[in-house]
């Protein structure tokens, strides 16, 4: 069996394909996962390389190729092994459009993972979050019942893979019954840096109240924390009044430290480990 998975996002690929592709390996251990990437303009353009580190991805498709693949033509092996085999294409970001395009290319259904109905009489079936979703903007639409399936939230999913926290509790820089708050500020860099400092400015307040509170940075595998020495650059700062920050390494942990004095530890991986321990998250919508 072939299952393409049709994703062009960071967000998309790390909360959603991830904890989907490591489902379907334990269920079918056999099947080929095909991971499609579109051209995307909010991508990072790491969207490739974060996707080859999900081993149970057997192949994938990147932007260029399968802008080649369906408007010139071009054709690709895992493509064509794939024809004549029973399969599924799978939605899980992105521009629906894209999946629609592959599903005609391949002869295999459509399946989406959706808030709301679109490309109705193209896909076969739809995938929701809860069952208020499902009546609400599926049902009361005319979407028949059989065609709605009620999976949960992916990227609760996601999380829930990756806590161990007996392990995040032997780490140097978090303090077992303190206060923890996550700041989340996005995977894209310019509104990341952004938005960091309007975060940092949220901490020290809540850090008046809250004198034991400790501070994380949850760093996107989309960006590099070198790209937050210049935080002091962004354009928030010439608009708003924001804390001034600097990156420094303390006892090997990287850190930022506000003009007021905060600390807030840049956590680059188990990310998942210190959210799912966060008292309190601050992100963007």
């Amino acid at each position: 069996m072939n299952v393409f998975i049709i994703a062009n996002g960071p967000g998309e690929l790390m909360g959603w394909v991830r904890p989907v592709v490591k489902r379907l390996r334990e269920r079918q251990p056999n099947i080929e996962v095909i991971l499609i990437i579109p051209p995307c303009q909010y991508a990072s353009g790491k969207e490739t390389v974060i996707a080859k580190n999900f081993p149970e991805i057997n192949y994938i498709m990147k932007p260029m190729d399968y802008i080649k693949y369906i408007f010139l033509g071009k054709s690709f092996s895992f493509i064509s092994q794939a024809k004549g085999k029973c399969g599924v294409c799978v939605f899980l970001g992105g521009d629906p459009f894209h999946t629609i395009l592959v599903s005609r290319r391949v002869k295999l259904p459509a399946v989406g993972y959706l808030q709301k109905p679109r490309w109705n009489k193209r896909f076969k079936k739809f995938m929701v979050l809860n069952d208020k979703i499902r009546k609400e903007n599926f049902l009361q639409q005319g979407i028949k019942s059989d065609r709605v399936t009620v999976v949960g939230d992916l990227m609760v999913d996601a999380v829930k893979d990756q806590i161990q926290d007996e392990k995040i509790s032997n780490y140097p820089y978090f303090f077992s019954g303190k206060p923890v708050v996550s700041i989340l500020p996005g995977s894209r860099p310019n509104i990341a840096c952004n938005m960091a400092l309007f975060f940092l400015g949220v901490c020290e307040l809540i850090k008046e109240k809250f004198f034991q509170a400790q501070f994380f940075l949850i760093l996107s595998p989309f960006i590099k924390k070198e790209q937050l020495i210049d935080l002091n650059k962004t354009k928030v700062n010439k608009i708003f009044n924001v804390p001034k920050a600097k990156l420094v390494e303390e006892n090997k942990q990287w850190k930022l430290i506000t003009s007021s004095g905060l600390k807030v530890a840049v956590i680059t991986e188990k990310q998942y480990h210190i959210m799912s321990l966060s008292d309190l998250a601050i992100t963007i919508p």
